[in-house]
């Protein structure tokens, strides 16, 4: 029986006892998240176009499935087309190889001028070198890319995609016709999947693409993120993972879901960018990688923080602060400026003398959860400490970096003296005390360490 529909006979003592349930049922959900998530819930994956981003799309998938979705559908535009495959077979390491082994040569058959062209290496080419790519690309009709192909053939299983439960689409732009092509995997024929993909993938600098002399380009050209392809096949939960832009025809799908509010979206996307859409190199996709996998833990609440990935919500500066004794507690407050105040209590010391300091540094405007304003706080030092963003931390870890990372910056920067002086001298006066004083019992996140071996093994071989 579902309690959220219904009503009984008693009227309204029994809708006020649902109601009371409803909230409790609410506020006990909100305190569950360093579970993982179990849910049979079914979803649609739309993957946008975005070049060598590719891998970040793998991450975001890797992440849900650690969360339990089941994925119904997945839909995509040019690279996007490439990845769904892979999320079918359901094969995570030969698809997140596919992007760990990639490189200009496996994917473009061009010179080596050619490479460092695209890799942007200017200073790698001679004026004689800019007239042998324009002939070179001239003479091809653009950049050859056969070796995708035989990528492609290699990985991907046309019968493994064509049996699987989980539908799959793609979008594709016909030059000849001058109209968009979206294509299920019911309406592909038969042995021309892979055409069809790399026909989707076609880059505008790529040499055309044709089947059957429809001459045909890249999907995103048209839309780039093809929701209305999941829509159409009936889903209303949708997640969407934006690498790139946004088309006309994407903005006015996405007007037209607010105004009827049809379907539930979540849009994915990257905090960070490496290299460019044509950057095919390890260590970049390793990045997007990470990253994938992070911001889609970060936007199901697992992880916090704008800046950086932070596990774990409670906020252990008041938790520091509040461990320490009443004369400790004093000897903080003056190093922060703050004298005695009669008419403040002890058991307010923090939201009502510290949290003041906190926001006046920060020059900003925050609401009245002071877990939100301290957790600023750390990413502003951490990133005047250039701590590595692309990792995750703990509340306690990542204030001890911003320790270990703001004594090193002093022996070696007058400027940040002169910065730090000026806004954050007295904070980090008050941050190196806590951390010195203040009884150790701090306990690790409930969930972190599950947490950590699911991540641990995103990059294992």
């Amino acid at each position: 029986m579902n309690i959220f529909r219904y009503h009984s006979k008693r009227g309204i003592y029994d809708l006020m006892i649902n109601k009371l349930f409803l909230i409790l049922l609410i506020i006990f959900s909100t305190n569950l998240l360093s579970a993982q998530i179990q849910t049979d819930q079914e979803i649609a994956l739309v993957f946008s176009g975005g070049g060598g981003r590719g891998a970040y799309e793998i991450g975001v998938w890797k992440a849900l499935s650690d969360l339990g979705f089941k994925i119904g559908g997945v839909y995509g535009a040019s690279v996007g087309s490439i990845n769904g495959p892979g999320i079918i077979m359901n094969d995570y390491k030969k698809v997140r190889d596919l992007w760990f082994e990639i490189s200009y040569f496996t994917v473009m058959d061009i010179s080596t001028a050619a490479e460092n062209f695209l890799r942007g290496d200017f200073d790698k080419l001679s004026f004689e070198n800019y007239i042998d790519i324009m002939k070179e690309f001239r003479s091809n009709k653009g950049i050859d890319v056969s070796p995708l192909r035989q990528l492609l053939t290699n990985i991907i299983s046309e019968e493994e995609v064509r049996s699987s439960e989980i539908d799959y689409g793609l979008v594709i732009f016909s030059v000849s016709k001058m109209e968009p092509i979206m294509l299920y995997i019911d309406q592909i024929p038969e042995g021309e999947l892979i055409d069809y993909i790399l026909a989707s993938a076609n880059f505008p600098l790529f040499k055309r693409a044709e089947i059957r002399g429809e001459t045909l380009i890249d999907g995103g050209v048209y839309s780039n993120v093809p929701v209305e392809m999941a829509v159409n096949r009936g889903f209303k939960d949708i997640v969407v993972v934006d690498l790139a832009f946004q088309t006309p025809i994407d903005i006015a799908n996405s007007v037209k879901q607010n105004f009827y509010n049809s379907y539930n979206l979540t849009i994915i996307k990257p905090r960070e960018h490496y290299g460019s859409f044509l950057t095919f190199e390890k260590d970049i996709s390793e990045k997007y990688l990470i990253e994938g996998y992070l911001d889609t833990m970060k936007k199901y609440n697992y992880l916090y923080g704008e800046e950086y990935y932070i596990y774990g919500y409670e906020n252990i500066i008041e938790k520091m602060f509040n461990n320490l004794n009443i004369e400790k507690q004093k000897e903080a407050l003056r190093l922060l400026g703050i004298g005695k105040n009669k008419r403040v209590k002890t058991n307010k010391y923090f939201t009502d003398l510290v949290i003041p300091v906190f926001k006046s540094a920060l020059l900003s405007k925050f609401d009245n959860k002071t877990e939100n304003i301290s957790l600023d706080l750390m990413e502003k030092l951490a990133g005047i400490t250039y701590i590595e963003p692309l990792t995750i931390y703990t509340q306690k870890e990542m204030l001890h970096q911003i320790i270990i990372g703001i004594e090193k910056i002093r022996l070696n920067s007058p400027i940040f003296e002169f910065i730090i002086n000026l806004r954050y001298q007295k904070i980090i006066k008050f941050l190196k005390y806590l951390n010195k004083n203040s009884i150790d019992n701090i306990s690790i996140p409930k969930g972190y360490y599950d947490f950590m071996l699911r991540y641990n093994t995103l990059l294992e071989k």
